[in-house]
């Protein structure tokens, strides 16, 4: 995979790599530990994590509002971007431990049972630190569905060339260090593989749309290349002619 360091994103927009750690302290009870985020922007990369007291969640505005600005602090844009693309390993997992999970959940789509948002954005608005009220486009990727069949995170990141720091068993590092650490490396691979992968489809497609699967991108390449070598879909797919009955209203007859 070539180097992603000289691979810039259009203005006014924020990859957002993330993902979240939680232990299980019953059957039918977790317990969030962080969320950890990974920005690619304009003007640079970052990123943080959010360790919440007593396992409070917080809300898909709240966390938005919390990474944007962290953002814009750390360098990497110089204001609040007008398009989000939020990337997780495994979306369910994120979406479930935001406070307002049973409120948003239907605003996304069902994919290969993972959630996506990436053909019409959410609308996202908060206030930022000087009052003012900002809105935001928000699309939802899951790299689970935009990776080569049977790639799991661990060799995502070293097809990306990204090594695992430490684990959460490393002698060294308390457990709550361990899972923010995990938490990072996650959403760094989510982030830095969306980054090659929006760059790739910028680039084959010519589109500043990015396809929500591999499929959906490999069948757009193929179409691509079908017209301009000049051949007709039809042409290559084959087509059946069928007769449509059209009903004349003043005879009552098809």
């Amino acid at each position: 995979m070539p180097s992603l360091n000289n691979i810039s994103i259009p203005l006014d927009n924020l990859i957002v790599g993330i993902d979240c750690q939680f232990r299980q302290i019953s059957e039918n009870e977790n317990e969030l530990l962080c969320y950890a985020w990974y920005c690619i922007g304009e003007s640079g990369h970052c990123c943080n994590t959010y360790v919440p007291g007593n396992g409070k969640r917080l809300k898909l505005q709240q966390l938005v509002k919390i990474i944007v600005e962290d953002a814009i602090w750390q360098g990497a844009i110089p204001k609040a971007p007008c398009a989000l693309y939020m990337v997780s390993y495994y979306t369910p997992g994120l979406i479930s431990h935001l406070k307002d999970f049973k409120s948003i959940y239907n605003k996304f789509q069902a994919v290969s049972g993972v959630f996506t948002r990436t053909q019409t954005p959410l609308s996202i608005g908060y206030t930022n630190t000087s009052k003012r009220p900002i809105k935001a486009k928000l699309f939802l990727y899951d790299t689970s569905l935009i990776v080569p069949d049977k790639i799991n995170m661990k060799g995502l990141g070293v097809h990306l060339g990204l090594s695992k720091a430490a684990s959460t068993n490393k002698a060294g590092y308390d457990q709550l260090l361990g899972f923010e650490i995990d938490a990072l490396h996650n959403a760094k691979i989510a982030a830095r593989y969306f980054h090659y992968f929006m760059k790739f489809t910028s680039d084959e497609l010519k589109t500043v749309s990015v396809p929500a699967t591999l499929g959906s991108c490999a069948e757009k390449l193929l179409y691509k290349i079908w017209e301009e070598q000049n051949y007709s879909s039809d042409y290559v797919l084959g087509y059946d002619e069928h007769k449509i009955e059209h009903f004349d209203e003043s005879t009552l007859r098809y």
